[in-house]
C-alpha cells in the first residue's frame, strides 16, 4: 500500500475499492525487482526483522522500514556500516515522492476507560522528552518531539541525520513564522475589541450630549463609528483570507486528505506563513482605508 501511495499518490478510490492502476504499478515494481535478482533469496522467506538487519550488516543498500534503524545503523554493537548510512526523503516514480504515509504507533485514552486521569498521566509520561530520549537509547526509537530529535542530532546521539533535520528545518521555520504572524493578527483583533469596549462605555455620554459642546460629542460618535466600521472590515478580511486559505490547503493536500509527505507539509507551512503575513498587510491597509471613510 505504501509503495502504491508513494508511486501514484493514491491507494483507494472514492467508493472504497483499491485503485487498480496504483496497485498494479506497485506489484509490477516488486516483480521487476524480483526478476532482476535485486532481492536476496533468503529475504524472500525471512522475517521482517531479519531482512531489516541486512542494512546493518552491509549486505543491503536500501531499507524502507522501522525508524529505529536510523540509530541502529550508527550503533557499533549492531552495525558494521557506522557512518555509512543516512536517511533520505522517500523516493517516488520520478525523484522524491510527492506523497507518502506514516505507520504510527499511537497512545490514547478511550472513552470507556475507568481511569481516564491515570491513563492521561501515563500518556504524558510515555511521550515526555526524557522518556523519548530513553526509548531512543534502549530501542533506537526516533523521538516524535521535534525538540528532542534536534537535541539528539545536535549532541551527536543520532549521527548521520541526513534528510531528517533538513526536513524539520524546512517545515519548522515557515511554520514558526506563520504562528508568530497569527499572534500579530490576534493582537490586532483583540486590541480593536478592547478599544471598542472601552470607547463604548463612554458612547452613551456622547449620545446624550453629555460632553461640553455638541461638536465634541459628534466628533466622538463619528470616531467610534469609524472604529466599528474598521472592525467589520477586519472581520471580513480575516474571514475571506481564511476561507481562501482553506480551499488552497485542501488543494495542496488533495481530495483524500491523506498526504503526509514532507514536501506537502512544508508547502502548507510556507503557504500559512504567506497567508498570515498577507493578512497583516491587508488588515493594516484596510484599517487605513476604513478610517479615511469617516474622516
Amino acid at each position: 500500500m505504501w509503495t502504491a501511495f508513494q508511486m501514484d499518490g493514491v491507494v483507494w478510490n472514492d467508493d472504497g475499492t483499491f485503485n487498480k492502476d496504483a496497485i498494479m504499478d506497485a506489484l509490477n515494481y516488486y516483480q521487476e525487482v524480483l526478476d532482476a535478482d535485486l532481492v536476496a533469496p533468503e529475504d524472500k522467506t525471512a522475517s521482517g526483522m531479519e531482512a531489516y538487519m541486512r542494512i546493518c550488516s552491509g549486505t543491503a543498500s536500501f531499507l524502507v522500514g522501522p525508524t529505529m534503524f536510523v540509530s541502529k545503523t550508527q550503533n557499533p554493537d549492531d552495525s558494521a556500516v557506522v557512518g555509512q548510512v543516512e536517511p533520505i526523503l522517500a523516493p517516488g516514480k520520478d525523484g522524491t515522492a510527492k506523497k507518502t504515509m506514516a505507520l504510527p504507533e499511537a497512545l490514547g485514552v478511550t472513552s470507556a476507560s475507568e481511569n481516564k486521569e491515570a491513563a492521561q498521566k501515563f500518556v504524558e509520561w510515555y511521550t515526555s522528552a526524557d522518556m523519548q530520549k530513553e526509548l531512543n537509547e534502549t530501542l533506537g526509537s526516533l523521538p516524535t518531539r521535534s525538540s528532542v530529535l534536534k537535541e539528539l542530532v545536535d549532541d551527536g546521539t543520532i549521527a548521520n541525520a541526513g534528510a531528517m533535520l533538513s526536513g524539520l528545518v524546512t517545515f519548522a521555520l515557515p511554520w514558526l513564522a506563520s504562528q508568530i504572524s497569527a499572534v500579530v493578527v490576534l493582537f490586532i483583533c483583540f486590541s480593536r475589541v478592547i478599544e471598542l469596549v472601552i470607547r463604548g462605555m463612554i458612547l452613551p455620554l456622547a449620545l446624550s450630549g453629555g460632553f461640553r459642546d455638541t461638536h465634541r460629542s459628534m466628533h466622538y460618535i463619528m470616531d467610534y463609528a469609524g472604529i466599528a466600521f474598521q472592525s467589520l472590515v477586519i472581520i471580513g478580511v480575516i474571514w475571506a483570507t481564511n476561507t481562501i486559505g482553506g480551499v488552497l490547503i485542501k488543494t495542496i493536500i488533495g481530495d483524500g486528505g491523506t498526504s503526509t509527505s514532507l514536501a506537502s507539509v512544508s508547502q502548507i507551512a510556507v503557504f500559512l506563513m504567506a497567508l498570515k503575513l498577507a493578512q497583516i498587510g491587508m488588515l493594516l491597509k484596510s484599517q487605513s482605508i476604513a478610517k479615511s471613510v469617516f474622516q
